[in-house]
């Protein structure tokens, strides 16, 4: 070959060489511009090709000017120097690459670390305020202490001061039920005696008598009181005035009245003068008494006042009405109320305090009276139930197991209280309903093989005064524990 042909060729193969090392130079170039050094990049390779142009020119212009042989060779040892810069620039940018790849991993760790750095500052904050929270608990439950512990000490002072009231008023009830007992004492003692004597007995009496005693006491302090004053009166008007010559004219001198008491204790009041009747009214008054002047005569004179005690009819009580009207007719031992825990005792007692007593007639008393003792013998504070019993309503709205209790005439007649938890005995004056009393129904709690079981369940004998009940058709008493069966006087 030619030196023109050989130079052609090395000048071909050293473009070959810059156009691979270009293409292998263009991926780092377009990866450094991606990254924002594309200008640089840029720069550089107009450089590079302007150098390789006078390179290539220069070795075209020393490849004429030398022999083939130092050519062929200058070439080779241009390609080795080539081959060698290229390798030197390609580390030169792998290490580049590697250096980008640091720094990017250098600035991710950084980002990285800068979270974590806020994580924790995001943790000692939270942790500051559950403190916080832990802190302000902690003083919630020092104060709630504190609050439960002055509540505990303000209940513990109340509980004292209420065990205290409790205690006074246990002393308290004691004294007034030994001082009931007494008085029970007292006017059972008396009812004896009254009995004895064939008299009805009024509890009530001695209480009116020390009343009517004390009233007496101060009307005749008061009657005293103002004769001194009339009779001091009538010596200033008699002697006050010696040079008086004037002549006297009648003067009427009036006694102010006196109000007489209320309810119905009996008090003794005065007359008007001169034997006249007081007329009829709520306070008795004293007539004026006309006082006539006379001419002095030196001795002084005084009309007599005539003062004539009466005694007002006194109101029946309600214990006395409900005494008077029960005791005759009942079938009860008279003794049997001298007791004030008997069954008849507290049928008078509570009869007598109804607030409608007064409005009740002879019949509808003796009923109620009936009906109550019925209840106090067979307990019936501890009956399954009891409604309206011992009310101040009529005895028709009574319960009653099997409606109704009161016939067409609105009188009790139907007994019916089955199986309702009854105990003790039965009465004798159930039989005070013999007028209008038709059924008697008192089932006792059956034990499972028919025989009578003592719990919730009547004892005793059937009274022979149930004979008198002649308008009775039904009479159940199965499942008590009565003896005796059924009496004749009811047979017949």
């Amino acid at each position: 070959k030619t030196p023109d042909s050989a130079d052609s060729v090395d000048t071909d193969i050293e473009q070959g060489v810059l156009d691979s090392s270009r293409k292998s130079e263009a991926p780092s170039n377009i990866s450094s511009s991606s990254k924002g050094d594309g200008n640089d990049n840029d720069d550089d390779d107009k450089k590079s090709k302007k150098k390789d142009r006078k390179k290539s020119k220069a070795s075209k212009s020393e490849s004429f000017d030398k022999p083939e042989s130092q050519r062929s060779q200058g070439s080779i040892e241009y390609r080795q120097r080539r081959a060698e810069e290229l390798k030197r620039q390609e580390e030169a940018r792998i290490q580049a690459e590697k250096e980008r790849e640091m720094q990017e991993e250098a600035r991710i760790l950084a980002e990285k670390e800068q979270k974590l750095q806020e994580e924790l500052r995001i943790q000692a904050e939270r942790e500051k305020e559950q403190a916080e929270i832990i802190r302000q608990l902690a003083q919630e439950d020092k104060v709630r202490a504190e609050r439960e512990r002055k509540e505990a000490e303000r209940v513990r002072a109340k509980l004292d001061r209420e065990q205290e009231r409790l205690e006074n008023d246990k002393r308290k009830f004691e004294r007034r039920e030994r001082k009931k007992a007494d008085e029970a004492k007292k006017i059972a003692v008396r009812r004896r005696q009254a009995a004895a004597a064939g008299k009805l007995y009024d509890p009530d009496a001695e209480d009116r008598r020390k009343r009517r005693r004390a009233l007496c006491w101060l009307l005749a302090c008061l009657i005293l009181l103002i004769g001194v004053g009339g009779g001091v009166g009538i010596g200033v008007g008699l002697f006050g005035d010696d040079n008086d010559s004037s002549p006297r004219t009648n003067a009427v001198v009036t006694i102010p009245p006196t109000r007489a008491p209320s309810g119905t204790i009996d008090t003794p009041t005065q007359s008007p003068v001169q034997g006249t009747t007081a007329p009829a009214g709520d306070s008795p008054t004293l007539a004026p008494v006309p006082v006539t002047s006379a001419p002095f005569t030196g001795i002084p004179t005084r009309t007599p006042v005539a003062v004539v005690p009466t005694e007002t009819p006194t109101e029946q009580t309600p214990l006395a009405r409900v005494q008077s009207i029960v005791f005759p007719r009942t079938f009860e031992d008279p003794s049997v109320f001298d007791d004030v825990n008997s069954a008849p005792s507290k049928a008078v007692e509570w009869l007598a305090s109804s607030a409608f007593v007064s409005s009740f007639d002879n019949n509808e008393i003796l009923r109620r009276y009936a009906l109550a003792t019925f209840y106090y013998s067979t307990n019936g504070d501890n009956w399954t139930t009891r409604t309206g019993w011992l009310a101040n309503q009529s005895e028709c709205s009574w319960f009653i197991a099997v409606p109704p209790a009161c016939n067409g005439n609105r009188v009790f007649a139907n007994l019916f209280l089955g199986q309702n938890n009854l105990q003790g005995s039965l009465p004798k004056d159930l039989a005070l309903l013999s007028n209008s009393l038709e059924t008697i129904n008192i089932r006792g709690s059956d034990s499972p093989f028919g025989l009578s079981n003592s719990e919730g369940s009547l004892t005793g004998t059937i009274p022979t005064e149930y004979g008198l009940l002649t308008r009775l058709r039904s009479f159940n008493l199965r499942g008590n524990d009565i003896e005796g069966g059924i009496p004749e006087e009811m047979r017949s």
